[in-house]
């Protein structure tokens, strides 16, 4: 099990897969008489993708509610590195998941399980130049 920060609250979750990608924001880009290309970077910022499984269904629920809240951007704490994590303010988008299977509780009514969620996690705030 892996552990997933948003805010205050920890998830105990399994990581199926993490990527991160580098969006480079400029200032400006021109190039030059000579051709060179000048620029300049207000700042690198860190995307995240993430695939959960394996979460308890309470645990999950829980997610799945701080995931879609209405706030523009949350506190974010993922991997970086080799060793170690950073922490930052993103949105979440691009959130989907999926029915593993479906189950009768003691009172017959249905109960869903939910599982195979994906979200993307983006900054909104620059690590590198310009943070």
């Amino acid at each position: 099990m892996d552990e997933l920060k948003i805010g205050n609250s920890i998830f105990r979750v399994g990581l199926v897969s993490l990527s991160r990608s580098f969006r480079v924001d400029e200032k400006y880009r021109v190039t030059t008489e000579d051709g060179k290309i000048r620029r300049e970077i207000r700042g690198i910022y860190t995307d995240y993708a993430v695939e959960i499984g394996d979460v308890d269904q309470e645990q999950y629920d829980l997610l799945i509610e701080t995931l879609t809240s209405t706030e523009e951007s949350q506190t974010v704490t993922l991997p970086y590195g080799r060793v170690g994590t950073i922490t930052f303010q993103a949105a979440f988008e691009s959130i989907s998941d999926g029915i593993s299977y479906i189950d009768e509780d003691d009172e017959g009514n249905d109960e869903y399980f939910w599982d195979n969620l994906t979200v993307t996690f983006t900054a909104f705030e620059p690590k590198g130049v310009g943070a």
